[in-house]
């Protein structure tokens, strides 16, 4: 049994209007008329809360890029890019004689993710063994990195860098409390 692809389009409206730039939703996914009535209605929802804040930093090639956070907060990346865009280089320019160029390298945001989401404190060296070598050889290339600083108790325990040596714990962080909820509304 499928969905036709117009009923699927309208569950989608449907979580979108209850669902977007709100704290909290609930919305039911059961269709009317119900194409499969004999099979149970679930709906699996993936997303992703927006940070009140972003900040950015940049580095020119070779340069560190020091990410920091407060106490109980942990960065979390949300993209990040290493080469070069024409629009965006006056802080990085080009050596004299060198034309301008875009070129980005593939997987900086996860490379990024990999070496500094979920630490309280991150420094990164924007440099070609990192990061890959996306423009030509005469390019000076840019790291700029887009992230937030998140309460520490959001995110998963995998990306949990432990506590700081300047840090005390929280008493109200306690991973009892924080529930990872997957709900299914059915008829």
């Amino acid at each position: 049994c499928t969905w036709p692809s117009g009923l699927q389009y309208s569950l989608l409206q449907s979580v979108v209007e209850a669902c977007h730039k709100r704290r909290l939703c609930r919305f039911h996914a059961t269709p009317s008329p119900d194409p499969c009535p004999w099979l149970r209605n679930f709906v699996e929802v993936a997303y992703k809360c927006r940070p009140y804040e972003f900040r950015s930093k940049m580095a020119c090639e070779n340069e560190i890029v020091h990410l920091n956070c407060g106490a109980n907060s942990r960065i979390a990346i949300y993209s990040a890019s290493f080469g070069r865009t024409e629009y965006e280089s006056v802080s990085c320019p080009q050596p004299p004689g060198i034309p301008e160029e875009t070129c980005l390298a593939m997987y900086a945001t996860e490379t990024v993710m990999r070496i500094c989401h979920g630490r309280r404190r991150c420094s990164l060296s924007a440099d070609t063994s990192t990061l890959g070598k996306p423009c030509s050889h005469q390019s000076r290339m840019y790291l700029k990195v887009v992230y937030t600083c998140a309460p520490r108790k959001v995110l998963m325990e995998q990306y949990d860098s432990g506590l700081a040596e300047d840090e005390l714990p929280d008493p109200e962080y306690d991973y009892e409390d924080v529930v990872v909820e997957s709900e299914s509304y059915s008829e």
